[in-house]
């Protein structure tokens, strides 16, 4: 039993530390600023992006800076 609580523990640290990652660039001001537009296009772009794999074409994922 003390194995499996050490794996679940070490489990646990590695998703807490893995949740915390992004927001350090953002407290350090390196973070994107995304408006309305901005995430209106992506969620259309993630769309269309995921119908055509799902409809089988091979479709090249472009990501702008």
């Amino acid at each position: 039993m003390p194995v499996e609580w050490g794996q679940r523990e070490r489990t646990r640290m590695e998703l807490l530390a893995s949740l915390e990652m992004p927001q350090q660039p953002i407290e350090a001001g390196e973070g994107e600023i995304y408006i309305a537009d901005t995430m209106h296009m992506l969620v259309n772009s993630m769309n269309k992006c995921g119908m055509e794999i799902l409809a089988g074409n091979q479709m090249k994922i472009v990501v702008a800076p």
